[in-house]
């Protein structure tokens, strides 16, 4: 039987089992714990006094926190400015559902805003508690130049939402953006993330073909895109396209399905051939 002494292994940055039976102590030093960001931490605090039902009334800092983020809500550049840098508002805040001011500046559109937060050190990959990313906004609306500006500053486009599985080119499919997959895939950065498959079971190939114009499929077979994937629902892209009414795009990925059909048989049979 093994007892670990908490207490002690506290005070000496180890965990200490203890056999009993044998009696043979034991120390493992214990997992370096990851730093936290001071915005998760803050929505962390505040999540955990909810669930346990504490309410307690914002402090004075909190309370000018929530006016920063609601000035950078409504896009007043200016005033933000003279609060970070006058009046030395930290940067790094977020509201009750992780959202932080780097997300609530993109969603204004005001790219001077957002260069104005990344110069005063904004974590750029703040994640909200949905999992979205300013980056994610910023496709999700279709602002390229934007996009660009926060690659630029260090975002991660290749990161796979936690919440539904989906990576930024299955958001910019959603939005039915054409120039904006093709911005994405310019990257260069998402060749082997073509087939990432979402909570459902859908590439973005799949998405695009029931939620945007066939330029976009187009754009994303070109890169290299499956087009006789399944989904969860045994649905290839050509089948959702049929049910949602587009015909150009049905049309346009059967064929695609049709020459995969093809090159398979091909291989196989110079494969057969080769055995002979």
């Amino acid at each position: 039987m093994e007892i670990q002494c908490p207490l002690t292994a506290l005070s000496t940055n180890v965990n200490i089992n203890v056999d009993a039976d044998r009696g043979i102590a034991t120390m493992k030093p214990r997992s370096p714990t990851k730093p936290r960001s001071p915005v998760k931490a803050k929505v962390a605090m505040r999540q955990k006094q909810k669930s346990l039902g504490k309410t307690m009334a914002p402090t004075a800092q909190e309370l000018t926190d929530v006016a920063f983020l609601e000035r950078v809500a409504k896009g007043e550049e200016e005033l933000v400015r003279t609060l970070i840098e006058e009046g030395g508002q930290d940067v790094n805040v977020a509201d009750e559902r992780g959202e932080s001011a780097l997300h609530k500046a993109v969603a204004t559109g005001n790219i001077e805003l957002v260069r104005l937060l990344l110069k005063h050190g904004v974590l750029v990959d703040h994640a909200a508690m949905d999992g979205t990313r300013a980056v994610g906004l910023a496709v999700k609306h279709g602002y390229g130049d934007m996009v660009g500006l926060l690659n630029e500053a260090g975002a991660d486009l290749r990161v796979v939402n936690p919440r539904d599985g989906s990576i930024l080119l299955h958001e910019a499919c959603w939005a039915g953006h054409v120039e904006m997959v093709e911005q994405l895939l310019a990257t260069g950065q998402f060749g082997d993330l073509l087939e990432t498959i979402d909570h459902t079971g859908r590439t973005p190939l799949h998405v695009a073909a029931f939620r945007s114009p066939m330029a976009v499929c187009t754009a994303l077979v070109g890169a290299g895109a499956s087009a006789s994937v399944m989904d969860k629902r045994l649905n290839t892209p050509s089948n959702l396209a049929g049910r949602m009414g587009r015909r150009n795009s049905k049309e346009y990925l059967v064929k695609c399905e049709a020459a995969v059909t093809v090159a398979l048989a091909a291989t196989k049979l110079k494969r057969g051939l080769r055995k002979q």
